[in-house]
């Protein structure tokens, strides 16, 4: 097995891998991982791998053959005398150190930078190697370096695969070094770049130098010999003993070649410089005012260029880029003009990374494409203001740019996307890409924002994506399976999506703002026909449509969420969950005019309103709703339900809270485990079967109840029944009533029989059972029924506060409810129904977002919550939230309000009565305590304080403190 030994000499370590038995360290069969190594010699690592690891401050030395780096560091050292010849550098980062004697003969590099490194020794016979090395992107820079030998370097030149995930980059490049007396005999230096750099006295003979640029070097006393130097540039800035403007001014005197065969032949006067080029390399220009119409570019790299438009747009018609590379490109000002195929911009098998379209716009083409790119990958790649109508995009792998940390050349990531201006009759076919993680961030591979979209078409996306602050009309996604979809103050009209999945999708309207385009309407047969019928988007009252005529067709989804957002005329046909738990959530602030589901099957149908959210002309048909349709509202604000029809459909625990419900019409439906609490609800049942369904003191108005089958423990618990049809037989409402527990206003006395005790029972105080566990101030834990008057226990974010009274405490309590949250981490809660909890909700991004906390009852937490855990702290999402049985009543009262239980944060109060007004009416009990203690406060309860004082009597009232004897 392999090992490294560390032996102390002095002050330094020495570290020599070998095979020695003794305790491995960080190198298991000559592999190293996550390792740093800092003020240390390191002597010998022969076909050692290395993987991300850093050298800081060290010294390497010895026999280093056959290495392997990825991902590694060298940095503020010394690279003494070593011998690194066929190792593998793979995204290596050299800076701040000394070199000599080394060798790197043979060696390959990829992604390699040398930065800032120094010649320790004044040697003429030291070994400075980097012979017949392959080079696949080097960059020397900042180097000092004299009498470097890369004599018979070979460049690794193969082709780009259609969408290659490593990144391209120029294979040799040298910036501001010293490098005097090169000797580059023989090399392959095709497209290198040599800028501000020192090469006096350099030996170029023979080597293959065609594309390179010279610009601002020293290029005194260089020999060129027999070299070739096609396309080569930079010489007019060069320092030579005689100034040259051109290849052929510099070679005439140096026995060089500027021969021309393939590179960029001009095919009319008036087409410019850069028209049929292939195998071309362009560093640090900027074209202006150039026509590539009809051009035709192969296994081009372009790198630090501008094309731009600043006298007349730049005609790119008919341009075609193949197999080439873009690195920081930009395309400024530019036109594809014409009506026919041939004018069209396509760009193809290439690699793209941080190029920048600006204002760039083509016209519509009957029937061909305008903006065509074919099998990229684009890294960084931003349409900004951009008019492309009929683009096609096709076989595209939106990826991001490396991470900073191991890539020096950049300095942060930069998204994919399309930012302003229009998207009119394009297309999306093959898109791929992946979430990108930056501190906890999660961004999306590619997005739209502030962009007019109107006949769009997306097919077989497995990519997220987002929407943001667009007009959106006549979008249609089919075949794709999409990780998320997120949707922001956008206009959303005439939307398809078809034969697809999408595992989480969320329209959000965000501060109210809505952008909407200023017509009513948008019809995709005038943006065919016209080029200029997109007005420019103004802000409109956010009670305008946002997603308006969508149709969702055989589409799987495991959750979809909209957040105060108006929708208009929506189905759902041939709906299906795509898995265990999922969830189809409407929040707070959405309107509803019109929500269709036919032919659907859910496993968890949930819907959560608040603050009067409403809906009308709802519809399920042929649909199977196997798991739970929620309704919630606000106590104070009812949520409006109207015009609701249900027919030949199964649906499983339909739950409504305080919902105003109006015109429901349910036919040959099943209903199972239904449960109906507060708000009136004036509905007809026809030809179907209620099964397990409770009616909690539901006003019922005037419904009908025809052919209805009532089954199981069906129950209407204190609810108004009186002025129904069809619910009760011959027998009447009174005998009806009897037996499910409803109301049918006045009856006659009945006679006195006992009234049965419930199992289990439910209390409207804020209660905890007796084994809910606290955190005293010691780090000590308690469980409820241990706890005293005066202990100081945890209350929010590691604070501590004492207990100075207990609303309740009655370790005899049998058989209570309670409800029970349970979170992801594993957090598990047990609390009264009406205790009040804090919680904030999920905003459903890209990312988790959360709003700052408020409290809601127990009984109103759901899985769109999350409360705070880890001692009441950091956000917790819910996971589930069940009724349970528990033993004991126990409710201590805090000086600072709230409590930690269970690690969650809570109130120590209930929704009965406001936690501020609780809080006033409990301040004479706080000032005893806090000036006398508790046993004044103990003696002065005995003596009837809690029968005089108007707060705790009312308290009392309230069910929040006890003041039983």
């Amino acid at each position: 097995m392999g090992a490294h030994v560390a032996v102390i000499v002095g002050f330094t370590v020495l570290v020599t891998f070998a095979t020695v038995a003794a305790q491995p360290a960080c190198v298991i069969e000559k592999y190293c991982e996550d390792e740093e190594f800092r003020n240390v010699v390191i002597q010998d690592a022969p076909a050692v791998e290395f993987v991300r690891c850093s050298f800081r401050a060290s010294e390497i030395r010895g026999d280093w053959t056959n290495a392997i780096f990825r991902d590694v560091i060298f940095l503020a050292g010394s690279i003494l005398d070593i011998d690194f010849a066929e190792a593998q550098f793979d995204r290596v980062f050299f800076s701040s150190s000394i070199m000599e004697q080394y060798s790197f003969a043979s060696a390959s590099f990829v992604d390699t930078y040398f930065d800032r490194m120094f010649d320790g020794t004044s040697s003429l016979s030291a070994t400075r190697s980097f012979d017949s090395a392959q080079l696949r992107s080097l960059t020397l820079s900042g180097v000092i370096l004299p009498r470097l030998s890369i004599a018979d370097v070979v460049q690794v030149t193969q082709q780009l695969p259609a969408l290659e995930t490593a990144r391209q980059d120029l294979n040799f490049a040298i910036r501001g070094s010293d490098l005097k007396l090169l000797f580059a005999r023989n090399a392959d230096l095709q497209g290198a770049r040599f800028v501000y750099s020192e090469l006096q006295d350099a030996d170029f003979s023979s080597a293959n130098l065609a594309g390179a640029t010279f610009k601002y070097s020293n290029l005194t006393g260089a020999q060129f010999e027999n070299a070739n130097l096609t396309s080569a540039s930079g010489f007019s800035t060069a320092t030579l003993p005689v100034p040259s403007e051109t290849c052929e001014e510099f070679c005439e005197s140096r026995s060089c070649s500027c021969e021309d065969p393939l590179y960029c032949a001009s095919a009319g006067a008036n087409l410019g410089p850069f028209v049929n080029c292939s195998d071309f390399t362009l560093f640090l220009e900027v074209i202006n005012n150039i026509s590539f119409n009809s051009a035709s570019w192969l296994r081009v790299v372009f790198d630090s260029v501008q094309i731009s438009g600043t006298e007349e747009r730049v005609n790119l018609g008919g341009f075609a880029i193949r197999d080439a590379r873009f690195r920081s490109v930009q395309i400024i000002s530019a036109s594809i003009p014409g009506a026919a195929a041939a004018n069209s911009f396509e760009v193809s098998d290439t690699s793209l990374e941080s190029v920048l379209f600006i204002d760039v716009s083509s016209e519509i083409m009957a029937d061909s494409t305008s903006f065509f790119f074919k099998n990229c990958v684009a890294r960084a790649v931003v349409f900004n203001g951009c008019l492309l109508r009929r683009a096609r995009f096709e076989n595209i792998g939106f990826e991001f740019l490396p991470d900073p940390e191991f890539d020096p050349f950049l300095s942060q990531l930069t998204e994919n996307g399309f930012f302003g201006g229009e998207l009119a009759s394009a297309s999306f076919v093959n898109v791929t890409g992946q979430f990108k993680s930056l501190q906890g961030i999660f961004l999306y591979p590619f997005g739209f924002r502030d962009v007019l979209m109107a006949g769009v078409v997306m097919s077989d996306i497995k990519a997220p994506f987002y929407i943001t602050s667009c007009s959106v009309s006549d979008l249609n996604i089919d075949s794709s399976q999409i990780p998320q979809l997120y949707v922001s103050n956008a206009t959303m009209l005439n939307v398809t999506m078809s034969g697809s999945s999408v595992n989480d999708m969320a329209f959000f309207n965000e501060a109210n703002e809505i952008l909407q385009n200023s017509r009513a309407s948008f019809k995709a047969s005038a943006m065919s026909q016209s080029s200029d019928r997109m007005t420019v988007r103004q802000r409109m009252d956010p009670s305008q449509q946002v997603l308006h005529d969508a149709l969702f067709l055989n589409v799987d989804m495991f959750r979809i969420s909209f957040f105060g957002i108006h929708m208009k005329n929506v189905t759902f046909s041939g709906l299906q969950d795509a898995g265990d738990n999922a969830l189809f959530y409407v929040g707070t602030g959405t309107t509803i005019e019109g929500l269709y589901f036919r032919d659907s099957r859910l496993s968890q149908f949930e819907f959560q309103f608040r603050f009067g959210a409403s809906l009308s002309d709802l519809l399920i048909e042929n649909s199977v709703i196997f798991d739970q349709f929620l309704i919630f509202a606000s106590v104070v604000n009812s949520a409006a339900w109207d015009n609701v029809r249900i027919e030949n459909s199964a649906i499983h625990k339909l739950q409504f809270a305080f919902v105003n419900a109006r015109n429901w019409h349910m036919r040959d439906s099943n209903f199972t485990s239904m449960m109906l609490s507060g708000g009136p609800f004036n509905a007809s049942f026809s030809s179907c079967i209620l099964q397990d369904a409770v009616f909690d003191a539901v006003d019922l108005l005037n419904s009908s109840f025809d052919d209805v089958t009532l089954l199981g423990s069906t129950r209407f618990t204190g609810s108004d029944v009186q002025y129904t049809s069809g619910l009760f037989d011959a027998g009447g409402c009174f005998t009806f009533c009897e037996e499910y527990g409803c109301n049918c206003g006045t009856e006659p006395t009945p006679e006195p029989t006992p009234e049965p005790t419930p199992s289990p029972t439910s209390t409207s105080a804020p209660c905890f059972p007796a084994d809910a566990i606290v955190t005293r101030e010691d780090g000590t834990q308690l469980r409820m029924d241990q706890l005293q008057v005066g202990d100081r226990i945890e209350v929010a974010d590691g604070q501590f506060s004492e207990v100075f009274l207990f609303g309740h405490r009655d370790p005899q309590a049998k058989y209570q409810r309670f409800v029970e949250i349970k979170t992801v981490s594993g957090a598990l809660l047990h609390v009264s129904e009406s205790h009040l909890v804090y919680v904030s909700e999920i905003s459903n991004r890209g990312y988790e977002m959360y709003s700052r906390r408020y409290l809601v009852p127990a009984r109103l937490v759901s899985r769109h919550h999350v409360v705070f855990s880890q001692h009441g702290r950091f956000p917790d999402q819910v996971d589930s939230v069940r009724v349970i049985e528990r033993s004991g009543l126990y409710h201590p009262h805090t000086l600072s309000g709230s409590i930690v239980v269970n690690s969650v944060l809570v109130s120590c109060h209930a929704e009965i009565v406001h936690p501020a007004v609780a809080e006033l009416l409990l301040l004479p009990v706080r000032i005893i305590y806090s000036m006398f203690g508790w046993n004044l406060l103990a003696t002065a309860l005995e003596s009837g304080i809690r029968f005089t004082n108007p707060g705790l009597r009312i308290l009392s009232l309230t069910g929040i403190v006890s003041l039983d004897p």
